[in-house]
């Protein structure tokens, strides 16, 4: 199990001590093995500060997420383990790592009417050329390409959420729909053409989720000059991409003057 969710030997070895714990102190019998056993993984990855949402977890055994939930909560109040509250900071790699991100070859569509329409001609120089980096763009292939360009969709997301976090009440909000919603804020923050669709499947959350905070975290990110009046509840992902990037032109023209 540990193994299919991308648990190290030493997290496991950790799921496996807890699990031998619960069934020392009898806690196992009366409630299912599967369900014990998840929550001790769900448990150690936290403890290692390498979380997996409840969904990933459940999604391994194929057991429901409420039986997981129920016998993670257990375990903490038998076994006293106290957690630390989730960084959604953590959830944001694995994220961009798992988004398939676009070339100059691939125009990305959706089934949604407020999402993206991506623009077939949009490459990777196009997005490079927004993005700082210390490579020459003649020199890299690809692959190498689309590093950086994760690496820089992950590093403006950080920056939104740990603003967020500094500046507004965020617990009791689902981590992992937050590190989603930031990585997609990210996107059109930065050029980079990505769809609700992707970011939902990258992290295992809803599309709704993402449309309903997306223009919150972007709103609220200092590092981009947005307020709530610049934008409407008709625009799409694409119009607030466009009156950004009029922004920024005009607030430059204004510094060069």
């Amino acid at each position: 199990m540990g193994g299919a969710i991308g648990a190290s030997r030493q997290q496991q070895e950790t799921a496996s001590k807890l699990y031998k714990q619960a069934h020392a102190r009898e806690l196992v019998p009366g409630r299912s093995v599967e369900a014990i056993a998840s929550a001790a993984l769900y448990i150690s990855l936290r403890i290692h500060d390498n979380p997996r949402s409840l969904d990933e977890t459940a999604n391994v055994p194929r057991i429901p997420k409420k039986k997981i939930q129920s016998a993670y909560r257990y375990l903490c109040r038998e076994l006293d383990i106290a957690l630390k509250p989730i960084d959604p900071e953590q959830y944001v790699e694995r994220i961009v790592n798992n988004i398939p991100i676009p070339n100059s070859e691939t125009a990305l569509k959706t089934d949604q009417k407020n999402d993206y329409q991506i623009d077939p001609k949009q490459d990777f120089e196009t997005i490079l050329s927004q993005i700082p980096h210390n490579n020459d763009n003649k020199k890299i292939g690809a692959i190498d390409k689309k590093e950086i360009v994760k690496q820089h969709l992950a590093t403006e997301a950080k920056e939104i959420l740990s603003h967020v976090a500094r500046t507004h009440h965020t617990s009791g909000h689902d981590p992992t729909v937050l590190a989603a919603t930031a990585v997609y804020a990210a996107s059109i923050a930065s050029g980079i053409p990505l769809t609700q669709n992707s970011v939902k499947q990258a992290g295992d959350v809803t599309e709704v989720s993402i449309r309903k905070n997306y223009t919150k975290l972007l709103v609220k990110s200092p590092h981009i000059p947005l307020i709530e009046n610049d934008i409407k509840e008709d625009d799409t992902p694409k119009d607030i991409s466009q009156k950004l990037n009029d922004k920024i032109t005009y607030l430059n023209s204004k510094i060069s003057q």
